[in-house]
């Protein structure tokens, strides 16, 4: 199979520019992503013309993910890629490298393993969704990919393309790669206001039995608050 990298994506991109913005593309990708992988319907529809651009895009996107190894970072990457290409005015964020999510994840799972029926993750300025990935990364590692459905992991971003990024990354990864994580929650808005954010993604294995709380169910939320007054508990286990 062809090696499809993050720079093809880009490319691909790049070269429908004069016809559609950027961010629009970019944007209908990662809806597209999401729509087709939780079976819902866009809130945000392209045009019709767009539809065969997005697919191709998101098949360019399913066979670089089957292509890399299991919850690496493809759309952080093009992301950046295409910042580096005139297109900062609207992304100006800069994402931490795989090698450091790794490093924080190692750090995150020192120590003993938490005993409990969901270990749960929260990361506040997710981004491309990379240091929740190097967690799963650390996961298989160390227990195997079917330890993953112990975990739920939640990410909040207050940027639009961010909080869609780490969302159609998890599912692609998970979808593709046949891997279950317990729970994913992603959230759009400020970390420090979690009660006001809007629900992205609110993802529950089926190999989960026990009842979750709802995304914006209180006891939920506070939880969130609590840790994000926990220095020790951003980025980690809360």
């Amino acid at each position: 199979m062809k090696n499809v990298k993050h720079c093809d994506l880009s490319k691909f991109i790049e070269k429908h520019y004069p016809r559609y913005q950027i961010h629009e593309l970019f944007q209908w990708l990662l809806d597209d992503v999401i729509a087709d992988l939780t079976q819902s319907k866009k809130k945000n529809p392209p045009p019709a013309e767009a539809i065969p651009v997005i697919r191709d895009l998101a098949g360019l996107y399913a066979q670089a993910v089957t292509c890399a190894d299991p919850f690496d970072d493809i759309l952080g990457n093009v992301y950046q890629e295409l910042a580096s290409h005139g297109a900062k005015k609207w992304m100006g964020q800069y994402f931490t490298p795989m090698p450091v999510a790794r490093m924080m994840a190692k750090f995150n799972l020192m120590g003993e393993r938490p005993n409990s029926r969901l270990i749960k993750v929260l990361e506040p300025a997710c981004g491309s969704g990379v240091l929740l990935m190097a967690i799963c990364q650390e996961v298989i590692e160390r227990y195997g990919k079917a330890d993953l459905v112990n975990w739920s992991l939640t990410g909040i971003d207050l940027d639009r393309y961010c909080a869609s990024m780490t969302a159609a990354q998890l599912l692609a990864n998970t979808y593709i790669h046949q891997v279950s994580i317990g729970e994913i929650v992603v959230y759009r808005g400020n970390a420090f206001n979690p009660e006001s954010c809007d629900v992205l993604l609110h993802a529950v294995s089926k190999h989960v039995e026990l009842p979750l709380p709802l995304a914006k169910a209180p006891e939920r939320i506070e939880v969130i608050r609590e840790a994000l007054v926990m220095p020790k508990k951003q980025m980690g286990l809360f």
